[in-house]
Parts: structure tokens; C-alpha cells; sequence
């Protein structure tokens, strides 16, 4: 049982794909490369959504919010980054953070262009980037994205000013936000948390603010069809079960 035991470890140790951390990257990376067929042209950059994180714990035992999308990456050719975001905070810092980090991808590559995936709130992110450095941006996908905004965001931002609880609520969502950076070993001053920003930015009310500056990647009509490329970059989007 032993022998078969340290067997089963030594064969994770040796082909498991693993994240390398870069500053508040991580970068997938395999050991093996077995095929080339995810390989892309532009290296690819993914930023999480509200309460999210990339991977809390270690390869053997942990919980991977990318749910081992990353590595699989990897292990096929590709050259993949996870971001590290505020898990609360507004569309625009969240943003801003993102786009700090998309830099360093750039330095690390010597690439001149990415594509972005960004899930759920990471949706703004994308959008933000492709915004504000579109020179650098090739593609744009956002999944499950928040692009017109959620109902649950406007009627707990409703209740909370209706009772009072604003502050409340602000602060114990941002100490729940400090002890997700303290899960990954992270300076949470580092990645400053604000529930009420982070409330109003995926509000539908607050989500159509920021699509009035940053319309890329929208569609034209609920559930509808957008461009598939503008400003030269190429445009996705996918999942959903609801009108959008």
C-alpha cells in the first residue's frame, strides 16, 4: 500500500501542471507539453469576478477558481495568466488593477498584444482594458459576464440604503474580501475592498453607467447579437440563461 501510494504522489509531482507566480500573476505552466492545439498567437489573460480568487491552497489540495482551465492551457501550448482583482471593489479600480497586471504580461512576453477572458465581474475588467489600451488588445471574451448588470446587486443596494445598513454591510463583505487575500498568503491592503462600489458597479443601474463609457463588446439587443469585431479587436461572449 505504501509503495503505491508514493507512486500515486511521485506522478503528481511529475505531471501535474502548476501556477508560477509573477508578482500578482501566476502563469500556468506544465512540466509536459503533449499538444499544441490551444497554442494562440497572443499570450491569454483571465480576471476572476466578484469574491473571486485563483487558487486558494496548494497543486495538491486546494480549490482552483479557474477549475484547472489554466494548466490545461498550459499542458496543451498555450502561454496563460491569472490575474489576482480586488474581490470587492468597482468596475473601474478592479479595472485599473487589471490593466496594471496586463502590462507586466507584456514585459514578461514581449508580446504587444493579449486577449482577455473575464468572468462574471472580471467582464468588466476585459471591457475596461480593451477601453483604455486597445492598441494591446486582440480579442475580448467575456463569460457569464455581468455586461447590463445583475437584479440581486440592485435590490441588496436598494435594501441596504432603505435600512440603513450600508456601512454595515460594507464593512463585514470587506472583511470577508481580506480574508480571501489572506487564504492566497496576499497583502490585503494591497487589493483595497469597497462592498458598496462593488455593489453599485454590477447594479444594473451602476453597469449602465459604465456601459456609456465603455460600449465595447456589448449587444445590440437582450439575448441579440453585437459586433464580432470593432476597433480591431475580436469580439466573444458566452453562457447565460436569462435575458441579458
Amino acid at each position: 500500500m505504501k509503495i503505491r501510494t508514493h507512486f500515486i504522489t511521485l506522478c503528481c509531482v511529475l505531471f501535474t501542471s502548476q501556477y508560477v507566480q509573477a508578482s500578482n500573476l501566476q502563469q500556468a505552466e506544465s512540466r509536459f507539453v503533449v499538444s499544441n492545439y490551444a497554442k494562440t498567437h497572443y499570450p491569454i489573460v483571465f480576471a476572476h469576478g466578484m469574491v473571486g480568487f485563483n487558487r486558494i491552497g496548494f497543486d495538491a489540495l486546494g480549490m482552483d477558481y479557474w477549475y484547472q482551465i489554466l494548466p490545461d492551457l498550459a499542458r496543451n501550448g498555450s502561454t496563460a495568466f491569472a490575474t489576482r482583482i480586488s474581490p470587492f471593489n468597482s468596475s473601474e479600480i478592479r479595472g485599473e488593477q487589471y490593466v496594471e497586471q496586463l502590462k507586466e504580461v507584456m514585459a514578461i512576453t514581449g508580446a504587444k498584444k493579449l486577449n482577455l477572458i473575464g468572468h462574471s465581474h472580471g467582464a468588466h475588467s476585459v471591457r475596461y482594458a480593451a477601453g483604455v489600451m486597445p492598441q494591446h488588445v486582440a480579442s475580448v471574451m467575456t463569460v457569464g459576464g455581468a455586461n447590463q448588470g445583475t437584479i440581486v446587486a440592485s435590490d441588496v443596494m436598494r435594501l441596504a440604503n432603505q435600512t440603513g445598513t450600508s456601512e454595515l454591510l460594507n464593512t463585514l463583505i470587506s472583511s470577508f474580501g481580506n480574508v480571501i487575500m489572506w487564504a492566497q498568503g496576499l497583502d490585503g491592503q494591497a487589493f483595497p475592498h469597497n462592498a458598496l462600489a462593488a455593489g453599485h458597479s454590477t447594479s444594473i443601474e451602476g453597469t449602465a453607467e459604465f456601459n456609456q463609457r465603455f460600449k465595447l463588446g456589448l449587444s445590440l439587443s437582450p439575448c441579440g447579437e453585437g459586433k464580432y469585431k470593432d476597433n480591431g479587436i475580436a469580439l466573444y461572449s458566452m453562457t447565460g440563461n436569462h435575458n441579458l
